[in-house]
């Protein structure tokens, strides 16, 4: 029942050719690990294509003298978790993380000088809003 399942979700999500939330996939995995025989996975290229494209521009425009967007970053990683549960091959087939050794040394030296550049902000909103983009950085790059 539970292949079923699966294989209707999944022809449902290829047919739309939406991006898949990280969600989306934790809860598909859990499902086809319940099922026999096991389903096979929903096209998961669109959506890491959208979410690389979308982390490589903020790596540009930051390049340009821009505050980086780290939204993108943390996107990209909460998918690329979610993916790592039911298709590890598919990390390897994109060469994940390995293969953005210089995206994420970008971020990692945007984020350095975005802490160094800030001069100290008695605030309470904006020390907040600090706290959060710093824990968020720091999330995303244990995910990896």
């Amino acid at each position: 029942m539970m292949t079923l399942v699966c294989k209707a979700v999944r022809e449902k999500w290829d047919r739309q050719r939406h991006l898949l939330g990280a969600a989306d996939i934790e809860a598909f995995a859990k499902a086809r690990s319940l099922a026999e025989p096991k389903p096979s996975l929903p096209n998961l290229r669109q959506t890491w294509d959208t979410l690389d494209a979308r982390f490589r521009e903020s790596i540009r425009v930051a390049n340009s003298d821009d505050e980086l967007d780290y939204s993108a970053f943390d996107a990209l990683t909460i998918f690329a978790a979610a993916v790592r549960i039911c298709a590890p091959d598919f990390l390897d087939e994109v060469r994940f993380p390995d293969k953005y050794d210089a995206e994420i040394t970008a971020v990692i030296y945007n984020a350095t000088n975005e802490d160094s550049d800030n001069t100290y902000n008695a605030d309470p909103d904006e020390l907040r809003a600090s706290a959060r983009r710093i824990d968020s950085i720091a999330s995303s790059l244990e995910r990896l």
